[in-house]
């Protein structure tokens, strides 16, 4: 069995945390689309998980080069699953989805493996992220009444990405 290096081991493990999701993910739109019968941009969401899969069998290709892999390339592909989301998330009702802390696995692996300045990063890109999900998405209901609400929950948002980063490794 070959040694992996830590930065190997996290890209491993981010694999396989994302195969778990995108086939999690396709059987949720499969039951949200047949199930349910919610109208959505089937192949637009389709088109989203077949570009995550690509990713995710490039990484696993990428992992059998002998190149080393550094911190800043885990977090580029980091920074992929948070795009990958919000394409996801936009067509599915963004925020307003109950999957939308799919978008706090990213940042939970930064502040587990990633020095805090990468984390500050990560951090900024989910909470932007989820900030504009929650004006710009295609809904999946009529949009819920008062705006004050959809904006505190920004704010719920702010306080645990800080904290994770606060707790990540430092530099």
């Amino acid at each position: 069995m070959p040694h992996f290096s830590d930065s190997r081991h996290h890209l491993l493990q981010l694999s396989y945390i994302r195969t778990v999701t995108i086939i999690a993910q396709a059987c949720l739109l499969f039951y949200a689309v047949e199930g349910l019968g919610i109208v959505v941009h089937l192949w637009m969401a389709i088109g989203a998980l077949l570009a995550m899969t690509l990713l995710n069998l490039l990484t696993l290709y990428r992992l059998k080069a002998d190149l080393p892999l550094t911190q800043l390339e885990f977090l580029f592909q980091l920074m992929a699953d948070i795009f990958f989301y919000v394409c996801l998330l936009y067509q599915l009702g963004g925020t307003g989805n109950p999957f939308s802390s799919l978008l706090l696995i990213p940042l939970i692996i930064s502040a587990m493996t990633l020095p805090r300045n990468y984390t500050w990063l990560v951090a900024t890109l989910v909470t932007t992220s989820y900030t504009f999900l929650l004006f710009y998405h295609v809904p999946l209901r009529p949009p819920p009444q008062g705006t004050i609400c959809r904006s505190s929950v920004t704010l719920t948002y702010t306080p645990p990405a800080s904290g994770l980063t606060l707790s990540s490794r430092p530099c």
